[in-house]
């Protein structure tokens, strides 16, 4: 059941008309194992450093909570500070099961404008 805070974050995007991404986290690297936590995540939060948790998990499922048809991307980053050096996987709602590139781990992510 989503918490109070990614519902109220899913409404003031849906009400500003701006997408969104639902992150489902799994620990397994196939996205078969017990699913550990959502987050929603937009265009204009910047870089998100994961804590822990989430940076531990073994793969995510990336969901629109908008059109499909968006300039947008997710970028996931080794680096806690989205350096474009560090990229270790990005996706989006099409994309399927996502992993960190072997040896590597999610630590950080934002959502880039690809026609910016």
């Amino acid at each position: 059941m989503p918490s109070f805070a990614n519902t109220l974050a899913i409404l003031a995007l849906a009400l500003t008309g701006v997408n969104a991404y639902k992150f489902h986290y799994y620990a397994s690297q196939q996205c078969t194992s017990q699913k550990l936590l959502e987050d929603v995540l937009g265009p204009d939060q910047g870089c998100q450093t994961l804590d822990s948790a989430r940076a531990n998990a073994g793969s995510l499922i990336i969901e629109s909570t908008g059109p499909v048809d968006d300039p947008f991307m997710v970028v996931l980053f080794d680096s806690i500070d989205c350096n474009p050096d560090t990229i270790v996987g990005h996706g989006d709602e099409n994309g399927g099961c996502l992993k960190p590139d072997e040896g590597r781990a999610f630590h950080s992510y934002q959502v880039w404008d690809l026609w910016e």
